[in-house]
């Protein structure tokens, strides 16, 4: 009886073991599937924005100023930009110029800056001081007579005005004028400004270590707390706030003449020189630190800095340079963009664009906005799918979706192509891509997260991405890429192949064609492949004869059907044909085309046709053609 119930354990055990062993085989089975699944999803990709300095079309110089005595800009309350000059205000409303000259004897000959006061005032800053330009007046504000040299205005939160003057920060509101000026000058000064002054002695601590201790103020910046940066002429730095505490910086960095301070939304200081320097010097409220940027060994002159909306910290002088994430860039003068050569001062308009004068030069306005459009470097915009995913190739040969959150990118570990060069999704909502994998052509047609690839070994080296199409029924079609034949190796037959959503067929060029610059097809369901152009009706292949004879005597670089069945085809030469079923109708050159080398074309949702020529883009709206319809460089 003992033994009887010994052996009933041991059964009982080992049938708990062997279930455990098995649970964790299965369990095992689980963590390797779904191992595998991970494996094939696709990875996050980050998408890189060029330099915007460095793209053509964001910039615009205006030629206007050129040879003005160009020397300051700001922007008033209805967005036009007004610009100092030697002959007065210049006044651009985005369209039209016109000019307030000034009245000499009370703004004086030499503008240093201007500022545009929260009630619409203009305020002049200039060898005379400060005067006021409103209702096309101009008024006196300080001094009521003589020469003052004010270098620069400043309007601060608190509704102020500050100007930094040779003889102090001076500073103007509702209830009075202020001067803060050194207590030695007091006497002197007092013979020259009016007694509605208020003089206020800054303490000798606090002032330049040098004989001559005048307080010749700069450069005027605000900080977020309200604390007031001056900047003295010859480099010393004072904080000054509204408690009347000053406090001095000097000799914690290499220090130059004509200081230019810039306090960023992290509370960080900036400060450059317009003399000689070779550093930017950074103040995070502890410590200064020296920045370096390119040829150690030369020296700069940087006479203006400020911070844009989107965080960029630019510099500017006898060259450009921008920080942003802890990335330094730098352009000259030189660059293929249309920066000043001179002593560079900056301003950002309430579009977000950034205007870059120099002086006695011109201007030029740089669009650092992204509302019209985005730039990615290194990714080609493909398609749509239905899901509003936005999908692209990328440069490293690799296919990239966005869904406006998550940027992914799929590669040949996800089955995809080596090669991808065309995606196009059916009206199915089924993305295809076309290409090369191995040197054999290749399509392949993403399932989930898992591209299934299909080789044509006897087709092409790779498939033309220009000729690539969804015909009205369904089928695919997939061209052959031209000299194909070069590839003795590989036995290739050319041509085309088509899927009909369950098989494969292959056209070998005897068939139809032997490569094709584009696939299209005519409201008749006729089929038209590029290159030499071929039709083919699904039992022949014609070779096109005319009329019009010009697409008998040239190459189609291009072919589009709209979703209204009207045939586009894009010749090497006479520019850009329609058919709708019935006539033919040529746009060229002289029809408003860009140029009569066709590229592309494409019809957006709004129903303009697209078409990319040699010489730029051209938009179509069924009327008329707008040549250049994008900016140059895009």
């Amino acid at each position: 009886m003992l033994k009887f119930a010994t052996t009933l354990a041991e059964k009982v055990i080992r049938f708990k073991f062997i279930e455990m062993i098995d649970q964790y085989v299965k369990c095992l089975i689980l963590l390797i599937l779904v191992g595998a699944s991970v494996c094939f999803a696709a990875t996050p990709f980050t998408p890189r924005h060029p330099d915007p300095v460095h793209e053509s079309w964001r910039w615009r110089s205006f030629p206007e100023l050129k040879g003005q005595g160009l020397s300051c800009l700001a922007q008033d309350r209805d967005g036009n930009f007004l610009f100092g000059t030697d002959k007065g205000i210049y006044r651009y409303d985005g369209i039209n110029w016109r000019l307030f000259p000034f009245d000499e004897g009370m703004v004086g000959t030499q503008i240093n800056a201007l500022s545009v006061a929260r009630d619409g005032s203009v305020y002049v800053g200039s060898d005379r001081g400060i005067s006021r330009f409103e209702n096309g007046m101009w008024e006196r504000v300080f001094p009521s007579e003589g020469e003052w040299n004010t270098y620069d205005l400043l309007e601060a939160q608190d509704g102020s005005l500050w100007a930094g003057t040779e003889w102090g920060a001076l500073r103007l509101t509702a209830e009075g004028t202020t001067l803060y000026v050194a207590a030695e000058d007091t006497t002197g000064i007092r013979k020259m400004a009016s007694d509605a002054v208020t003089f206020v002695a800054v303490p000798g601590r606090v002032l330049p270590g040098r004989p001559n201790q005048r307080f010749m103020v700069y450069d005027v910046c605000e900080a977020p707390n309200g604390a007031i940066w001056f900047g003295d002429l010859h480099g010393d730095l004072i904080r000054f706030t509204s408690e009347d505490v000053y406090q001095r910086f000097d000799g914690e960095i290499e220090q130059g003449a004509y200081p230019s301070i810039c306090v960023t939304k992290d509370s960080a200081v900036w400060v450059v020189y317009g003399d000689n320097s070779k550093s930017i010097n950074r103040f995070d409220g502890e410590k200064w630190e020296a920045f370096e940027i390119g040829d150690i060994s030369r020296i700069y002159h940087y006479t203006s800095i400020i911070e844009s909306r989107d965080g960029t910290l630019w510099i500017g002088g006898n060259r450009l340079i921008s920080h942003k994430d802890g990335v330094w860039r730098i352009s000259d003068p030189k660059d293929t963009v249309p920066l000043p050569s001179n002593r560079m001062e900056f301003h950002e308009a309430a579009d977000g664009a950034l205007w870059i004068m120099g002086r006695g030069e011109e201007a030029a306005r740089l669009d650092l906005s992204e509302s019209r459009y985005q730039t990615y470097e290194g990714l080609i915009f493909q398609c749509d799918t239905t899901d509003g995913a936005q999908w692209f190739i990328s440069q490293d040969n690799g296919v990239v979706r966005y869904d406006g959150q998550e940027w992914m990118r799929f590669g040949v570990e996800d089955g995809l192509m080596d090669t991808p060069s065309k995606l196009i999704v059916t009206r199915e909502g089924v993305l295809w891509a076309a290409g090369s994998h191995e040197h054999v052509a290749a399509t392949a047609r993403l399932d989930g997260y898992r591209w299934i690839m299909e080789r044509h070994s006897q087709l092409s080296e790779r498939i033309d991405p220009r000729a690539v199409y969804e015909a009205f029924d369904g089928t695919l079609w997939f061209a052959a890429a031209v000299d194909w034949w070069l590839y003795d190796d590989h036995n290739f037959l050319g041509g085309v192949v088509a899927f009909d959503g369950t098989n494969w067929t292959h056209h070998p060029f005897r068939s139809i064609t032997p490569y094709a610059y584009g696939i299209g097809q005519s409201s008749d369901g006729t089929l038209w492949f590029g290159g030499q152009l071929v039709n083919f009706d699904g039992t022949r292949s014609t070779q096109f004869t005319g009329p019009p004879e010009e697409l008998v005597n040239d190459f189609i670089d291009a072919i589009y059907t709209t979703p209204q069945g009207d045939l586009w085809l894009g010749s090497r030469t006479y520019g850009v044909f329609r058919y709708d079923g019935t006539d033919w109708q040529q746009f060229n050159y002289q029809d408003g085309l860009a140029d009569n080398k066709v590229r592309s074309i494409f019809q957006d949702r709004d129903g303009a046709v697209w078409v990319g020529t040699a010489e730029g883009l051209s938009r179509f709206d069924g009327r008329t053609w707008f040549p250049n319809a994008l900016p140059p460089g895009l």
